[in-house]
């Protein structure tokens, strides 16, 4: 059954539909909710609060051409993690995350105390040059080289144009590719 079966048996109260939409979405919000979040457990209180707001306002989903129940919860889901960041800037929370903490930590298995150094040192780096980047460049850019979206999609949940994406990315590339240099250049 397509989303769009599922939205409509949803508005009608069906449970088993919003349980299958959410299996069917979760794993991406929840990806995106990482994008956006400094921690997992904040990622998964963005995923549960952006499917309980999608679950409340079901009936406001429009059905028309072009339009999408996923790209629907993307939104929800950006809008909230963004009031997320901004409440977590006024308290001054400034804890250090990575994306991969989504996915669980990398296996550490042989991996000497020198090269493990190096490997978080270098993160800490990409981290820190992420965080210069506009909340807008941050978004496009982990869509399009983190998780692999593409640039029609990214459009779509920015509300902007191809050619608009297309710019953020080079720009986010230049200032990614300056920072790090000046890093490097230092160390």
């Amino acid at each position: 059954m397509d989303d769009t079966a599922l939205v409509r048996l949803a508005r009608q109260g069906d449970e088993d539909s919003l349980e299958r939409l959410y299996e069917i979405h979760r794993e991406r919000v929840f990806r995106l909710a990482c994008l956006y979040s400094r921690s997992p457990e904040d990622a998964e209180d963005i995923l549960h609060e952006t499917f309980i707001k999608a679950f409340r306002r079901i009936r406001f989903f429009r059905e028309r051409p072009g339009a999408s129940f996923g790209a629907w919860l993307n939104q929800i889901c950006v809008n909230h993690a963004r009031d997320v960041s901004r409440k977590q800037s006024r308290e001054k929370i400034d804890r250090r995350f990575s994306p991969e903490d989504c996915n669980g930590r990398l296996a550490s298995g042989d991996m000497s105390p020198l090269k493990s150094a190096e490997l978080e040192q270098a993160s800490r780096f990409i981290q820190d040059a992420l965080q210069k980047l506009t909340a807008k460049q941050r978004l496009v850019f982990d869509l399009k080289y983190i998780q692999h979206w593409r640039l029609e999609d990214i459009a779509a949940l920015s509300r902007c144009g191809i050619s608009n994406v297309k710019n953020q990315l080079c720009r986010s590339r230049a200032k990614l590719r300056k920072y790090l240099s000046g890093l490097l250049e230092d160390s």
